[in-house]
């Protein structure tokens, strides 16, 4: 990457926050409320990746864990070079699953001396999540090698319900500089995706 004007740095990040506030619908995670089933019957959830073998270029979301109603999922990239930001929109079905919590643990995007990137991530309560997340200078971009993690998200299901997807949607795009005031990508532009995956919710009593 090009060295960067400090003071134009500065400019750009001011601009950066002002389009991840106008970016996010709401702070407020998840649409509250019921879920997970009664204390007598009590849901068991899992999620299958449609991309359990992602390679260069593919974005995915990748199984963590899953306890009882709550599962999590990583937003991964595999093998992509210089990455810096992203914004990234992403649905689900919001009467079958909730969605709960963002957090950059174990993620490529703290690497670095700054290790204070911007995460913002809001959800509508009616099914659509959005992510915006940009390192801050100094740091420069990431080279994730093999399949790394971008932010961990965390959902319980609602209801039983098998093969209830999360998907991506429109607004995808990952840089490789700090995006520009109109939430595009900066000097050197977009990196080329190969795919973005999402996957399914499986939960029963």
């Amino acid at each position: 990457m090009s060295p960067v004007n400090p003071g134009r740095n500065r400019v750009r990040h001011l601009l950066l926050l002002v389009v991840f506030a106008s970016f996010a619908v709401s702070t407020a995670c998840g649409g509250g409320g019921g879920g997970g089933g009664s204390s007598s019957n009590p849901l068991t959830a899992s999620f299958a990746s449609s991309n359990p073998n992602p390679v260069a270029g593919d974005v995915s979301l990748q199984a963590v864990s899953a306890s009882a109603a709550s599962f999590s999922v990583d937003v991964s990239f595999t093998d992509m070079n210089d990455v810096f930001a992203a914004t990234l929109t992403m649905t689900y079905d919001p009467t079958a699953i909730r969605f709960d919590s963002h957090s950059f643990v174990n993620t490529f995007m703290t690497a670095g001396p700054t290790g204070g990137p911007t995460l913002l991530v809001s959800d509508d309560g009616a099914g659509t999540v959005r992510i915006a997340a940009s390192r801050l200078a100094p740091d420069t971009g990431v080279n994730v090698a093999g399949t790394q993690a971008h932010v961990r998200l965390g959902f319980t299901a609602r209801r039983a319900a098998a093969n209830s997807p999360i998907a991506f949607a429109g607004n995808l795009e990952v840089c490789n500089s700090q995006p520009n005031g109109d939430a595009v990508c900066d000097l050197n532009g977009a990196i080329l995706v190969n795919s973005f995956t999402g996957g399914a919710m499986n939960a029963s009593n």
